[in-house]
């Protein structure tokens, strides 16, 4: 009584709001509250539908027999059936077991055999009587097969399965029938009633499909008109609410009737008119299954929804109305829970922006009956945090800790705050369907953007990573498909975090939406492939980087790593080729130099001797020969061709080219050995003049033992 007294008053208010309603749904912008995105109000399982609704008996008009038979048994059984009708069970099944002495060709069998199967369930309620049930349907089934009550037994088979629970049975036993030529009535049934068994199995997406088809295509209203319901259930289940919302207002409008009998599925209307931003439509819905069923499991939610749909639009005496009905009438639910956080956040915003007139919001708080501790910061906190205590393994924990962090964000304590929402974006996947994890990765955006812009401003590529990671699960999310994503991509790769660089860098290219990004990310996703030694993956991405941008400006970089990528793979034919084509096309490109010696390299290791001699001349004449590994294999190359005196010229380049020590002493050694030809015509050993230039006095006897060791050799041959 007092239940139905407080909703008549909050809709007598609600009727007396109705011009302040309609201004606001009209002027007013959404509110600031923290509301998790595709959410309308998270509660947990108890407080919130999150699976199809409860069973409901489908359509089915009993045994089939034509009322206009004449013959034999035909009075008698027209009389067990009025018994049957009228409840009489025991009089039924005699009327009916007399008739067993008819012919088995008599058209009264089949229905007759039905009527008992009936009886039996009716008689005893029990798994045991379904079973028996089972067992005389399936005999129709196979006496006579083409009977009307035959095709009715097909899908009655599968029901009976569904009774029992056994869930698999029945789909199998729907999915047989189906294959059967069965009338389009007893198909459209049996399909409906498979997409039932299907969405209890958790296969929604199957069911979804089911009902679809029945929908479109059955004559029966009544299977239409199941079908609407059931796909919208289905589709509510699944979270896709924007696509349930045409299926509840076409049940609403054409058979209204059907959304009033079941409080779940009115439920479920609220809250998706609610999720899209429908609130007038939503606060009707929501106002009848009050009114129609105030001691309903989802009473306290309907409340809260309707509370938040004021906040939303800025009318908060209404709200608070709402949320303090809720918190009084259903005070051991998870909606009271709620509607405490929803007025403690609403007292701390008032809070923040009372200003001077703080101590007069206080005293009108504490005139409606609100107590000393009305708008005191401590009192939200210890709150939220009790609340978070309290509720560790579910979704309220998750949302007490989201608005103790909001509480933080309107002291001014940032820091404090972001701890708080990184602790709640940790809780993803802990809780089945929990919105706020999510939630608070968005609050960590708005506060960490700014920064992360900055920081990527100034070049700080060490604060980049770190705000970056700082938003919690999934940070990419927050800019997917901006430049600021790839500037993230860019250092990790720069810093070289090649893996999560890939990952980014994919994930731009997978987003059709930002064309403009991906010559950017290809070539990044590229070199990061290089830099964790995947070469073959590198080569794909850069040859679909030439194939798509092949006058991009980003041209000679990509051509360079490519080659890379080949000649980490061992196709040094591919490389050549393409460095050939890159040195033709680009001749006066700062990268010539680079190219110019990795083809020469590339065409020595492919023991093309003279095209390698001359590829490096071309890059010495160029000044493309600067490492001294460089001009010391070219030397060793000249000496294979048999031109020893250039290649002592360039051995002499190598030790004025910083080498290290071995390629120091290598290049002494081809001095000492290949100088005498030039050092003879001066008239002294060829050994001497050479020593000038070295002073280590073992290196000195060496090489002139070497030189006489060469000349006694050549010697004998001659000899």
């Amino acid at each position: 009584m007092r239940r139905s007294v407080t909703y008549t008053l909050l809709a007598l208010y609600v009727c007396a709001q109705s011009a302040a309603w309609h201004v606001a749904c009209a002027a007013a912008p959404h509110s600031s509250e923290a509301t998790p995105p595709g959410s309308s109000l998270a509660l947990p399982p108890e407080g919130s539908s999150r699976t199809v609704s409860p069973r409901i008996a489908l359509p089915d008009d009993g045994p089939i027999y034509d009322r206009t038979m004449e013959g034999p048994g035909v009075a008698q059984f027209q009389e067990a059936v009025k018994a049957f009708t009228r409840g009489q069970y025991a009089a039924a099944r005699a009327g009916f077991s007399a008739l067993d002495t008819l012919d088995s060709s008599s058209p009264l069998i089949p229905p007759m055999k039905a009527f008992l199967a009936e009886l039996t369930l009716l008689e005893h309620p029990s798994d045991h009587a379904r079973g028996e049930a089972v067992t005389l349907y399936r005999g129709i089934i196979g006496s006579y097969p083409k009977n009307p009550n035959a095709f009715r037994a097909h899908w009655r088979v599968g029901d009976l399965y569904v009774d029992m629970g056994w869930l698999r049975d029945a789909v199998t036993a729907y999915e047989y029938a189906l294959s059967r030529e069965l009338p389009r009535h007893d198909a459209d049934r049996t399909l409906l009633a498979l997409g039932g068994a299907l969405g209890e199995l958790g296969r929604l997406a199957e069911a979804e499909r089911a009902f679809g088809v029945v929908r479109e295509r059955a004559i029966d209203d009544r299977l239409v008109v199941r079908a609407t319901l059931d796909q919208a259930n289905v589709l509510y289940a699944q979270q896709r609410k924007r696509e349930a919302l045409p299926l509840y207002d076409f049940l609403y409008r054409r058979w209204p009737n059907t959304l009033k009998y079941n409080p779940d599925a009115l439920q479920q209307y609220g809250d998706a008119l609610f999720d899209n931003q429908e609130l007038k439509r939503g606060r009707e819905i929501d106002l009848l299954l009050l009114n129609l069923f105030p001691s309903h499991r989802h009473a306290g939610t309907v409340l809260i929804r309707l509370g938040d749909s004021h906040s939303r639009l800025g009318l908060r005496t209404p709200a608070e109305l709402f949320y303090n009905v809720a918190q009084a009438e259903y005070g051991d639910t998870p909606a009271a829970v709620v509607a405490r956080m929803r007025l403690a956040r609403d007292e701390q915003e008032i809070a923040a922006s009372a200003g001077e007139s703080f101590l007069r919001k206080k005293v009108e708080g504490m005139i409606r009956g609100n107590g000393l501790s009305y708008l005191e910061s401590s009192e939200g906190e210890k709150l939220y945090k009790a609340i978070a205590l309290n509720h560790q393994g579910d979704m309220l924990g998750s949302e007490a800790l989201v608005r103790l962090a909001e509480h933080y964000e309107l002291r001014g304590d940032p820091p404090r705050a972001i701890q708080v929402y990184q602790d709640v974006t940790r809780r993803a996947g802990v809780v089945a369907h929990d919105p706020w994890p999510s939630a608070a990765g968005f609050h960590l955006a708005a506060i960490l953007k700014p920064q992360l812009e900055t920081a990527i401003k100034n070049k700080n590529d060490v604060q980049v990573l770190t705000l970056f990671h700082s938003h919690g699960r999934d940070p990419e999310q927050h800019y997917a498909g901006t430049q600021t994503l790839l500037e993230v991509a860019d250092t990790h790769r720069r810093l070289g975090f090649s893996p999560e660089a890939v990952r980014l860098y994919q994930a731009l290219v997978r987003n059709r939406k930002v064309a403009s990004l991906h010559e950017a990310a290809l070539a990044g996703l590229g070199e990061s492939y290089l830099d964790q030694s995947d070469p073959e993956a590198a080569r794909n991405v850069f040859e679909s980087f030439r194939l798509h941008y092949p006058k991009s400006a980003r041209s000679t970089r990509v051509s360079r790593e490519l080659t890379t990528a080949l000649l980490e793979q061992g196709d040094r034919q591919s490389a050549i080729r393409i460095m050939r084509h890159w040195t033709r096309a680009h001749s006066h490109d700062p990268a010539h130099r680079w190219m110019y010696a990795a083809l020469a390299r590339a065409l020595a290791d492919d023991q093309k001797h003279e095209e390698a001699a001359a590829a490096f001349e071309e890059a010495l004449n160029n000044n493309a020969l600067n490492r001294p590994q460089d001009l010391r294999r070219y030397a060793d190359l000249l000496l294979q061709l048999n031109k020893p005196e250039r290649a002592t010229d360039l051995y002499r380049q190598v030790l004025k080219s910083r080498p290290d020590p071995m390629e120091t002493e290598w290049a002494q050694v081809q001095i000492m050995l290949n100088s005498g030809g030039k050092n003879r015509t001066d008239g002294r050993p060829t050994g001497e003049r050479a020593d000038a230039a070295f002073q280590d006095p073992l290196f000195q006897r060496a090489a002139g033992a070497m030189q006489i060791g060469l000349k006694s050799a050549i010697g004998d041959t001659g000899r």
